[in-house]
């Protein structure tokens, strides 16, 4: 009745983009200590980067994980009805 299949490819975008916002935020957090000169305020900035980019990042892996679960859902749904 209803073709979900989309919605998986989808899923495993949302989780890739998430881990790759989490990486660039470490990596960008790494490279604001580093050039930062040993002052409080660059480092302040790397904790922020860090801390921002990895709650987007772990969004977007939310994101993906619900609709994992909606997917499951269904079709635990439609297994139980046929």
């Amino acid at each position: 009745m209803y073709d979900f299949g989309y919605l998986k490819p989808i899923s495993n975008i949302f989780d890739v983009l998430g881990r790759v916002f989490v990486a660039l935020s470490f990596i960008a957090a790494l490279v604001a200590y580093a050039t930062s000169e040993e002052s409080l305020y660059g480092v302040l900035i790397g904790v922020l980067i860090f801390i921002g980019g990895g709650l987007f990042g772990l969004f977007f892996m939310l994101i993906s994980q619900l609709v994992n679960l909606f997917l499951q859902i269904e079709e635990n749904t439609r297994r139980r009805l046929d």
